[in-house]
């Protein structure tokens, strides 16, 4: 009798502090924080009760128990939610459909929700961290991970998160987000990897640190950024040296971009002369019509052009290629143009196409470019 008294006060003990660890309520779900691990916060908390003035209207979920440091010790911050249209969390939210509309103040707003990070409760324009163009992470996907890359440097401690969803007139009504449910909030910690960024696309493009992963994306999907950090050469100083990307494909079923073709499956990506205000690029084709300035098509997976063995390989990119890229004049996002600019980024997108080799005689045979599959960038250097 005895024993199984000592067995139900042990059993009653557990309990006890599984529970003193675990807070559910809003702002306090289970967590983790400090150490070496990426600090993470988990809940189930729904959220529908926004305020301010304005178009945007918002809610802060406490981040105390993470015990984070300041924010130049993180590369990027992940929230996992889902964003929907009724107070309750039943109709999941959908992006409104283009309008079609030239004048910019009547065009449709796809930002349906945002993000940001707070040092202090209150005034949030004030408290949120960061500076003017990179203290908010605007286009919250509807559902699933949003990746805010190259986070602003500082000591300033996230204290809290705020979660903002637009109510704006350039919003249709039926596409109002009204209710948030956020699931995950991740810190990633800074290590020697490159930080990478997303462009536009994210449902297409998921961006996280040095990995980039394609989800059934064609090079028109979306894109993913690197900024050259300040230990890179600057303008002319570029010229006569290669950039050097170091990669590696993670293991995945490979999915075709039309089915049936099953000969030659390749990864090719494109890499674009860019500027790190994500607006300037050049995505052209590199012919003649163009005076062969371009973006460079690279085939991951050619062991001629990359050395690939055991799902990992090196890129070479001549500098002198996207400083050419760079002068090209043009302002036509449907040509994949706006230029010139001064070159301190390269965007990559993911081809995921099909082409005939031999097209047209006996011997064609068609090949088929995957469209589903994690990038990782290990390391990229100027040499």
């Amino acid at each position: 009798m005895k024993k199984l008294t000592l067995a139900a006060l042990i059993i009653g003990l557990a309990l006890v502090i599984i529970t003193c660890n675990t807070d559910d309520g809003p702002g306090g779900g289970g967590q983790t924080g400090g150490g070496g691990d990426n600090p993470t916060w988990t809940d189930e908390h729904i959220y529908n009760e926004f305020t301010g003035d304005g178009a945007f209207k918002g809610a802060t979920i406490d981040l105390k128990d993470l015990n984070l440091t300041e924010i130049s010790d993180y590369q990027s911050v992940i929230v996992t939610a889902t964003l929907y249209t009724d107070a309750e969390g039943k109709n999941k939210a959908a992006l409104p459909a283009d309008n079609n509309e030239t004048d910019a103040d009547k065009k449709v707003d796809k930002n349906l929700a945002q993000f940001s990070l707070l040092k202090d409760q209150g005034d949030w324009e004030n408290n949120k961290i960061g500076v003017e163009g990179n203290k908010t992470k605007y286009n919250m996907v509807v559902e699933g991970p949003t990746s805010w890359n190259n986070l602003p440097d500082g000591t300033d401690i996230p204290k809290f998160l705020l979660i903002e969803v637009n109510h704006g007139t350039r919003v249709p009504e039926a596409n109002r987000v009204k209710s948030i449910k956020v699931t995950k909030i991740e810190f990633i910690r800074k290590t020697g990897a490159p930080v990478l960024d997303n462009v536009y696309g994210e449902s297409y493009v998921v961006v996280n640190g040095n990995k980039i992963e394609f989800k059934n994306a064609t090079y028109s999907d979306g894109a993913a950024i690197f900024n050259f950090p300040a230990s890179f050469p600057q303008g002319d100083a570029l010229k006569g040296k290669n950039l050097v990307i170091k990669f590696s494909i993670s293991t995945h079923n490979d999915v075709p971009s039309t089915s049936g073709v099953t000969t030659g499956i390749e990864h090719q990506i494109h890499i674009q002369a860019a500027n790190s205000d994500k607006q300037h690029y050049n995505g052209l084709n590199p012919d003649n019509s163009n005076g062969n300035k371009g973006q460079i098509y690279i085939t991951l997976n050619d062991a001629d052009k990359t050395g690939w063995a055991d799902n990992s390989g090196t890129i070479t990119v001549p500098l002198n290629t996207l400083l050419d890229a760079a002068t090209v004049t043009g302002d036509d996002s449907s040509k994949g143009i706006k230029g010139p600019f001064t070159l301190n980024a390269i965007r990559i997108a993911n081809n995921g196409t099909t082409w005939k080799e031999n097209e047209g005689q006996q011997n064609e045979q068609p090949h088929v470019r995957c469209k589903s599959y994690e990038l990782v960038i290990d390391s990229i250097e100027v040499k």
